[in-house]
């Protein structure tokens, strides 16, 4: 029976998926201050959402990662890089095309790397989030489906419904706020209390703490 359970395979729920989402996000979060760190020697934060240390592009390709997990996970090591090189570039891309068509800008830009796609992707970073998806489907998401798993209990399902709503939440005050702040690089200047609200609650300078400007067009 014990060996059973060692060698049974993750089971795919919403609560797994939750909470792969929002700590993949965080190790995203990390990720990229500490890239940024050692490439320029500054810290620089890379807050995807207002409230909490959060980079949840990391975490929705992570979420697409476990939905192709059943598929992939017996495939061997070569097949599943292809894989997540592919998927990694076509999840990067679109990302950056909806962050254009529903806030104005972009929150990276890779034109001054060789063989990028209209500065969305790069092929050197693509390549390199396949490794990162080799190594979250092979030895990370096993691991933390079990761990998952074995901790989960009525209390900690209702502590993931109270995060779930925040997070939900904060998502939609950031969205607002990023459009809002696209609305004022434009000049428009705020014509309802909700604007007013936005604009003194989070101006561009309190924004720029937590992110750099996007790449407004």
């Amino acid at each position: 029976m014990r060996e059973n359970q060692r060698t049974a395979e993750p089971r795919l729920s919403l609560y797994n998926v939750f909470w792969t989402f929002f700590l993949v996000s965080i190790l995203g979060y990390v990720f990229e201050l500490t890239h940024h760190f050692l490439y320029t020697g500054n810290f620089v934060n890379y807050q995807g959402l207002i409230y909490g240390p959060f980079s949840q592009v990391y975490g929705i390709g992570a979420v697409i990662a476990v939905l192709f997990y059943p598929k992939m996970h017996n495939k061997n090591i070569f097949f599943v890089y292809v894989f997540c090189v592919f998927g990694a570039g076509i999840f990067e891309y679109t990302a950056s095309l909806a962050q254009e068509i529903f806030f104005g800008g972009t929150s990276w830009n890779y034109s001054f790397m060789k063989y990028n796609l209209q500065g969305r992707i790069s092929l050197e970073y693509t390549l390199i989030w396949g490794i990162f998806g080799v190594l979250f489907i092979k030895l990370l998401y096993p691991k933390l489906s079990r761990l998952l798993d074995r901790i989960q209990n009525k209390r900690l399902l209702l502590i993931t419904w109270i995060v779930f709503v925040l997070m939900i939440a904060d998502a939609f005050l950031t969205a607002m706020a990023i459009r809002r702040q696209y609305e004022r690089y434009n000049k428009i200047p705020a014509t309802n209390n909700l604007q007013v609200f936005l604009d003194k609650k989070y101006p561009d300078s309190y924004l720029k703490t937590l992110t750099p400007e996007p790449n407004f067009k």
